[in-house]
């Protein structure tokens, strides 16, 4: 072989072998970016994928929080014999009609149930056997109204992922306890809340507290006693306002002044009470006589105008330091209103028209008998002090003192 053919094939070879490692070099390049849906899915250990949210989880929380709402409601527990319907064959929100007769038109056994449930109880769907499991939750729709013959409508609202056997369900202490399921032979038997609850709980969708948010503080509907929102500034300015006007208010003609309101909206809730508590508190710093009146906890008291009225007097006179003028003072203007003397008068007209005959009796009679004259006398100062003490009551009582309502429907 001459020496140029061996340099040419050494040259070959080394050829060969830097394409080689060029085709190995772009391999892995290739490799390294290759596309996600490639590639191999990393493997997750046991525990975190059991620790993973499964995608029920959110129908699970939904239909928990449905169970605890309605725990008021009435509870039920329906039949499905798989040979005439089967459940599993329903998809969520569908209907199902169960007739209150068989198709011998004979009545169901625990006929009254397809009447006494209420649209929006819970009830749990049960296959009989060969299934014997627990396998759904149904929201009662619309009851049976026709007792000759009518259907009862329910809706799938659930489906079990872990169906509870027969004997599982009936080896619970309140099942077996239970009178209503002693004997399950039939279409609908009424539960209890306890017994629905305990139920679910042996399946993935456990109830546990009846609170439905336990992490939620509670709040009352009262007026805040705290500037949590910082409105007192406002209040402030509102208070400002009120203290300019009222002067202007009292320079008018009339003896009494005039007045003006400040209106204030907003939803249930938005803390109107709140503000006008600050308002209040604002107002007192200069001495003013603030009244609180609250007409909705007053709406069903008649006459209407009463409550109100004194409202505005018991709670001015507690605040008012000569307390005994202002009570002369509203004594004396309710004498002057009329109906003090109006009702003294009827009951001393009452008074003479009993006594008046007891002196007229003995002298038409021709007598001047010391007994018949003493006796007489007597009946007449008596039935005379009766009708005079109790006019004066009456009228008191009706037109002076501060009462009640029913004194107040004679005030004129």
């Amino acid at each position: 072989m001459s020496a140029e053919n061996t340099e040419q094939k050494s040259f070959n070879e080394d050829e060969l072998k830097k394409k080689e490692e060029f085709a190995k070099e772009f391999e892995q390049q290739a490799q390294s970016v290759q596309p996600d849906s490639e590639k191999e899915e990393p493997k997750v250990k046991e525990e975190e994928r059991e620790s993973q949210p499964s995608e029920n989880d959110e129908e699970i929380a939904k239909i928990r929080q449905q169970i605890i709402r309605a725990k008021f409601r009435n509870f039920w527990w329906i039949n499905a014999n798989p040979d005439t319907w089967s459940i599993e064959r329903l998809q969520i929100g569908d209907t199902h009609e169960y007739s209150t007769h068989t198709k011998d038109k004979n009545e169901r056994r625990v006929f009254d149930n397809f009447f006494d449930c209420k649209s929006g109880d819970l009830a749990l769907g049960y296959e009989t056997t060969p299934t014997k499991k627990l396998v759904s939750i149904f929201e009662i729709i619309k009851p049976a109204e026709n007792r000759e013959g009518d259907m009862m409508v329910f809706k799938l609202i659930y489906l079990f992922s872990q169906q509870t056997d027969y004997e599982t369900i009936f080896a619970l202490p309140i099942i077996e306890k239970s009178k209503n399921l002693k004997n399950i032979q039939g279409s609908i038997f009424k539960i209890t809340y306890a017994e629905f609850k305990t139920i679910v709980n042996t399946t993935e969708v456990k109830i546990g507290s009846d609170s439905i948010r336990d992490d939620l503080p509670s709040y009352t509907d009262n007026p805040e006693l705290e500037d949590k929102l910082g409105r007192e500034p406002i209040a402030q300015s509102v208070v400002a306002v009120v203290r300019n006007i009222w002067p202007d208010t009292q320079k008018v003609s009339d003896k009494y002044g005039t007045s003006f309101m400040v209106h204030i909206q907003g939803p249930w809730g938005s803390g109107k009470s709140t503000f006008l508590n600050l308002i209040e508190k604002e107002l007192k710093k200069y001495n003013w006589v603030v009244i609180s009146y609250n007409a909705w906890q007053h709406q069903h008291i008649d006459p209407p105008w009463w409550s109100m009225l004194d409202t505005v007097f018991k709670q001015a006179r507690d605040q008012v330091a000569n307390t005994a003028n202002l009570k002369t003072s509203e004594l004396f203007r309710r004498w002057k209103s009329g109906s003090f003397f109006l009702n003294l008068l009827s009951f001393i007209l009452l008074a003479l028209t009993i006594t008046i005959p007891f002196f007229v009796i003995p002298s038409f009679l021709g007598t001047q008998e010391p007994i018949i004259k003493n006796v007489s006398s007597i009946v007449a100062l008596v039935a005379g002090l009766i009708a005079l003490f109790a006019s004066i009551g009456k009228s008191l009582n009706q037109s002076l003192l501060f009462g009640s309502s029913d004194s107040a429907k004679s005030f004129a």
